[in-house]
């Protein structure tokens, strides 16, 4: 499998939320693809992209309750558990309604490829916040021990593979529902040969 995000860290393959007849390459909201379940009880589907070629490979995505598991959780490093990772080709949605997401279902659109920096109002520059494959993951405020964790972690060969945003972008279509995640970003990383035990995630705090 190739991976779909660039192998340079300050480059990104950024992702916006589009709508149901858009065509997108991926799914957030509503069911999950066909056939596809977590491998951990008490968790609903949230999203689905593409992250591999050759062959083609899909990531679904599944969490746990934000109010009773995320929270308690949030700004640490953590194996798949209250956050799930389930790798298959692509697929159309299923009807497995236990996992029906809160969230309205909609597609998921790849950007091309570009630079991961953001240059703020005071001209520093730092990773892109919005949406997006691959990049570097935003630390800013986040606990200095995840910030030696999410270093050493890299430095052992994992990548950053992919963030979601709270905040929409300007290329985000309107989607209802209770946003899973809270006010804040998740983070997943990853390595080879992508097995699930070599994956990791965190919500910001």
């Amino acid at each position: 499998m190739r991976p779909l995000w660039p192998a340079d860290s300050r480059r990104c393959v950024p992702f916006h939320i589009a709508t149901e007849e858009s065509g997108g390459q991926g799914l957030i909201g509503g069911l999950p693809p066909r056939g596809v379940v977590p491998r951990y009880e008490g968790l609903r589907y949230f999203l689905t992209v593409p992250l591999f070629e050759a062959p083609q490979t899909m990531a679904s995505v599944f969490l746990a309750d934000l109010g009773t598991v995320l929270l308690e959780l949030s700004g640490k490093l953590h194996p798949l558990g209250a956050v799930d990772v389930v790798l298959h080709p692509p697929l159309e949605r299923g009807t497995n309604e236990a996992l029906r997401s809160d969230l309205s279902p909609m597609r998921l659109m790849l950007e091309a490829e570009q630079s991961d920096d953001y240059i703020d109002e005071e001209g520093t520059i730092g990773p892109r916040g919005d949406h997006k494959l691959g990049g570097r993951p935003g630390l800013a405020y986040q606990p200095q021990q995840l910030e030696d964790d999410v270093e050493q972690l890299l430095a052992a060969g994992f990548s950053h593979v992919l963030q979601t945003s709270f905040f929409p972008g300007g290329d985000d279509a309107s989607i209802s529902g209770n946003w899973p995640l809270g006010e804040r970003e998740l983070h997943l990383f990853a390595k080879p040969p992508y097995s699930p035990d070599l994956w990791r995630w965190f919500r910001e705090r």
